[in-house]
């Protein structure tokens, strides 16, 4: 459940200005999964407000909104290295209104909640955003917070007799399709973003990294057709491998 969620007139709305010190993007959601209908008119779409027993795997998980349009930003991305109350890493200011942007489940089920008419937005802290579209849903590509966007692929087989490997996806490791940029700097010292990461490498995830899927059912999926990907910012890349060499973080 949101953990707030508020009713206010578009007057009101209209006049209401973004509070820089929370990094607040407010994001209008253009759709609703309850009800969503695919292309073959079959319906899967569910109260998102639902509890279901399996936790984040369930259903309602599956039909968590991920992303919507852009309609307040702040000025300014105040960042102090020495606020622990602050955003854990200063990124650039990428993105504006009328660009679309992508986020987790768990931010989207937790955000706070606008409601003006039939219309719904939610608040997202620029740190917790991912990649955005650029001026609109088909707009380029980019990245937020030195996200990338990895292409899963299938585990190695370990013999000629091993045939269930190549059914399962690999989880510690893929391909790099979108590259964002490095953030500026961290509040803690030890984070580090791996700069040498290009579209097309081998990329391999820190040890203790679990990566996640930018959306989760390739029937749901609007970032880039049905393809899926892997979430990892930079820091969470342990190694790279292009034409054949490793490189260590």
């Amino acid at each position: 459940m949101p953990t707030e969620r508020v009713t206010i007139s578009k007057e009101e709305f209209d006049k209401g200005r973004v509070p820089s010190v929370n990094n607040a993007v407010i994001v209008e959601v253009e759709y609703s999964c309850e009800g969503y209908t695919t292309a073959s008119g079959i319906i899967i779409g569910v109260n998102v407000d639902a509890i279901y027993e399996h936790g984040v795997e369930s259903h309602a998980a599956d039909m968590t909104e991920v992303y919507g349009r852009v309609v307040r930003v702040p000025e300014i991305l105040p960042y102090s290295k020495n606020d622990p109350n602050g955003m854990s890493w200063n990124p650039e200011m990428e993105i504006e209104v009328g660009d679309y942007v992508w986020f987790n489940i768990i931010i989207s089920r937790n955000c706070s909640e606008i409601v003006v008419g039939d219309r719904l937005y939610k608040v997202i802290t620029y740190e917790d955003l991912i990649a955005a579209k650029k001026g609109g849903i088909d707009g380029e590509i980019i990245p937020l917070n030195g996200n990338c966007l990895i292409e899963p692929i299938k585990e190695q087989s370990l013999s000629k007799f091993d045939i269930l490997s190549s059914n399962k996806t690999d989880i510690h490791k893929g391909i790099a399709r979108y590259v964002g940029k490095p953030v500026i700097e961290y509040q803690t010292p030890l984070n580090y973003d791996h700069k040498d990461v290009q579209v097309g490498d081998l990329v391999t995830f820190d040890k203790n990294y679990v990566p996640y899927y930018l959306e989760r059912k390739k029937i749901m999926a609007e970032f880039d057709d049905d393809n899926l990907y892997f979430v990892a910012q930079r820091r969470r890349i342990a190694m790279t491998q292009r034409e054949g060499s490793y490189e260590v973080k």
